[in-house]
């Protein structure tokens, strides 16, 4: 009885490693752990490395070709007061992009989850995003739709943030804008 226990045991015990190694082996599901290696932290899968991996020079798109990068702004956490109390310990962000004219100046903004003690990987849960021509009267060309796209941590410090944008998208009369790469904000 006691040789069949163990043998039971043992049985067990080795088809729970053969299922352990299937299931680590379906965490990369082109079996290229070199290129997508998983980061862990307590425990829990945090995100795909290869998202951040290397530097990728930041560029806004606007349908009038590349622009570069006139202001940007971080608040790690927003202390709002009245109607907008609900945004009260979010992380908010902006972007404007060079330009002469009002029509050339594409802007966009968002809040996100408290990014203080987020870690390299960690995507952003957009909230109220907002995104176009602020500065023109033409209210097609002011205001624009938020498209889609992602933004994670790529690094974080005391004093600054830097987030990777891929394929951020905002669409107004105008046309598309894209917003792509590695941007550091200070921490405000």
């Amino acid at each position: 009885m006691k040789v069949l226990r163990a043998f039971g045991l043992l049985a067990v015990t080795v088809l729970s490693f053969g299922f352990i190694s299937s299931c680590n082996e379906n965490l990369d599901p082109d079996g290229n752990t070199s290129n997508s290696e998983v980061v862990r932290e307590n425990g829990k899968i945090v995100n795909d490395v290869s998202i951040i991996d290397g530097n990728i020079e930041f560029m806004i798109q606007t349908p009038d070709g590349l622009s570069a990068v006139a202001y940007k702004s971080f608040i790690m956490t927003v202390k709002e007061y009245g109607e907008y109390e609900n945004l009260n310990g979010k992380s908010f962000f902006a972007i404007t992009s060079a330009g002469k004219y009002a029509d050339e100046i594409f802007s966009l903004m968002g809040f996100s989850q408290n990014l203080s003690k987020s870690i390299p990987g960690d995507k952003l849960n957009l909230e109220r995003v907002s995104g176009g021509n602020f500065l023109s009267n033409n209210s097609g060309i002011a205001f624009a739709s938020y498209e889609g796209g992602d933004i994670y941590v790529k690094s974080i410090s005391d004093t600054s943030i830097t987030l990777r944008f891929i394929e951020v998208k905002t669409t107004n009369d105008l046309g598309d804008c894209y917003f792509n790469g590695d941007l550091t904000f200070d921490i405000e």
